[in-house]
């Protein structure tokens, strides 16, 4: 004859799996998913940032091609006039004259009073 055995335990079972408190993970897992949207977040401000300091930097180049190109033109004037200065003699003359207050060797030198 065979015996069913009953044994009756009163010490306490472990709960079911299902019954596991979660609330540790669900904290980690909140964490978590603050943390990633702190970083997208941040992420997102620099290249906000990025965006705006690239945007400076392409207006500063633009205005320093345009000083370039008038530095440019500004020397191409005085080249143009600098050979007009060695090509006419009298012109130069004049210029010291008039600019420089230089006479040549001969001339007569009247100086004025200024007027009261």
């Amino acid at each position: 004859m065979d015996f069913d055995t009953v044994v009756l335990d009163d010490s306490p079972q472990p709960a079911p799996a299902e019954s596991v408190d979660r609330a540790p993970s669900r904290r980690l897992a909140w964490l978590m998913g603050a943390a990633v949207l702190l970083l997208v977040a941040l992420v997102g401000l620099a290249g906000a940032m990025g965006y705006r300091d690239l945007a400076a930097s392409q207006r500063r180049a633009a205005d320093l091609e345009t000083q370039i190109g008038n530095a440019e033109q500004r020397v191409l004037e005085l080249s143009e006039r600098l050979e007009m200065l060695r090509d006419d003699p009298e012109l130069l003359e004049q210029l010291a004259r008039e600019e420089l207050g230089l006479v040549a060797p001969g001339d007569i030198v009247v100086v004025l009073p200024s007027p009261p």
